[in-house]
């Protein structure tokens, strides 16, 4: 079949074309807004978001691409390493610049089909390396149109840090040390945002020691934390989030969340997310633990504060296609090489709504 040339229609044979033309050009995605009366939060460990270049200040050598750590340099480096998981990972995993964008693809699948597919208003992201992977994230998502992204450097060797990336604007973010002298950990990232109705939140994100760490190290996180929390203005709104790392076991004995935590705050697995195995498997120990968590200001649990948290709202998200293994646990990015695979934690969400007073107890009962 011969086509036409466009200088052999006339006129109006053009203008029908052009018409055509423009109703079949894709149209720019609108821009997700906040409502003004709800604020979706969620809090998403993201396994080892690392870019693939080497920060000499960090012990990131195992995202590298072997091209790069296959010198003498690098072999040395790995060789050190005394833990042999991580110095067959240093001398053989192959991080290069592909898998590192597939890795923020994937996760911006998973954020972008939280909320009916509008993406949380607030996100607290653990182990992310530096600004510019929690930069790139956000810009893998440009229809959610987050326009706070910050990440503060702390001490932690390895260079995993702690992120906040939200559609609500930013006042003012500092990093506070997390009160542990025997050794370096992450620091609790404080974030000022401005909510829909010109009223402060202040948002903690915390990453605390590992279970490689003892138990009196997550404990003296939340004493700080709870510091932290009074260093604030009297009447403000104050939530803390992000991967707290007690284990199921450990819990049961210490209490970390129903005594230390609950103190001073509104634990989210204990007022809601009722019908919630987990965040985290540990396949060894065939055990779920709510590694993951929302700590929220009392009062904005017992209808003292205008905004308040929806018990009913806190929820596993889980519904993504690279979410899921098959035994049904978080499935972790790993090599990248398969179908599925993201991130070995399953995030946590939760909404905060205006003017609405939802009254529930710490057993997640209506009083």
């Amino acid at each position: 079949m011969k086509r036409l040339s466009p200088f052999l229609l006339g006129p109006l044979s053009l203008s029908l074309l052009f018409l055509i033309g423009c109703s079949l050009a894709p149209k720019p995605a609108e821009k997700v807004k906040t409502k003004d009366d709800q604020v979706v939060i969620m809090t998403y460990n993201v396994e080892n978001l690392f870019d693939a270049k080497d920060d000499p200040d960090k012990k990131d050598e195992e995202y590298l691409p072997r091209a790069v750590k296959s010198s003498p340099h690098y072999q040395s480096i790995c060789y050190q390493m005394t833990n042999p998981y991580y110095q067959k990972e240093c001398l053989y995993k192959d991080w290069t610049e592909t898998l590192y964008k597939r890795k923020i693809s994937r996760l911006a699948d998973v954020i972008s089909q939280v909320n009916q597919g509008h993406g949380p208003d607030i996100l607290v992201l653990d182990e992310v390396e530096n600004i510019g992977a929690l930069k790139d994230l956000a810009a893998a998502m440009p229809s959610l149109n987050y326009k706070t992204v910050e990440l503060i450097e702390g001490p932690d060797e390895r260079g995993i840090d702690v992120g906040l990336i939200s559609r609500l604007p930013m006042k003012e973010a500092k990093l506070h040390d997390a009160g542990i002298k025997d050794f370096k950990t992450r620091g609790i990232l404080e974030v000022e945002l401005i909510l829909p109705d010109g009223k402060p939140l202040y948002v903690l994100g915390v990453h605390l020691p590992s279970q490689a760490a003892p138990t009196s190290a997550r404990r003296t996180v939340f004493k700080t934390l709870a510091k932290v929390k009074k260093s604030l203005p009297k009447d403000a709104l104050v939530y803390a989030s992000g991967d707290f790392n007690v284990a199921a076991r450990e819990e049961a004995k210490e209490k970390l969340f129903r005594h230390d935590a609950q103190e001073d705050w509104a634990v989210s697995h204990l007022i809601g997310c009722k019908t919630c195995q987990g965040t985290y498997y540990y396949h060894s120990k065939r055990e779920w633990s709510f590694f993951d968590a929302f700590l929220f200001d009392k009062r904005m649990t017992n209808g003292k504060a205008a905004w308040q948290v929806d018990p009913d709202s806190i929820h596993i998200f889980n519904d993504n296609i690279y979410q899921v293994n098959r035994w049904g646990s978080p499935a972790r990015f790993g090599s990248g090489m398969k179908g599925v695979g993201v991130s070995d934690h399953w995030p946590l969400v939760a909404t905060l709504v205006k003017g609405q007073t939802v009254v529930k107890n710490q057993k997640g009962e209506t009083p």
